[in-house]
């Protein structure tokens, strides 16, 4: 262990204890993690008094955050599939769209009904694939 000094250099110095660094309180919740394969990292946790460690669960979201975030994607989503038909409507309904784009119009406002049926309650919903 390295000292620091006022000069700006390091020298070597013996290591101070734990238990003397620290309160008997406080040192004794302390656990050695130095021989734990795999190295806890900051935040891990542990429910076996320090023999093994784990990656913290993250938190489950709540009912409002899984709505709110599928909302954002959904209407993402659908901003892309408005973009792609952008000006089409009127020009379907007079049908003056040739074939191909007649298909795509179609394509595209099927593709529009399946991301307005999407369940956004659920916390993995099934989004329907684009063109």
């Amino acid at each position: 262990m390295f000292g620091f000094n006022p000069c700006g250099n390091f020298k070597k110095r013996d290591e101070i204890p734990v238990a003397q660094r620290f309160t008997a309180a406080f040192a004794a919740n302390l656990i050695d993690v130095t021989s734990i394969n795999p190295q806890p990292q900051q935040g891990w946790v542990t429910t076996d008094g320090g023999k093994s460690f784990a990656a913290p669960v993250p938190p489950t979201p709540s009912a409002e955050q899984v709505a709110a975030t599928n909302t954002a994607m959904r209407d993402s989503l659908m901003q892309v599939a408005n973009n792609a038909t952008f000006g089409m409507t009127d020009t379907y309904a007079a049908g003056l769209l040739d074939t191909a784009d007649r298909q795509t119009f179609k394509a595209w406002a099927a593709y529009k009904l399946a991301l307005s049926k999407v369940d956004l309650t659920t916390v993995s919903p099934s989004w329907p694939r684009s063109q």
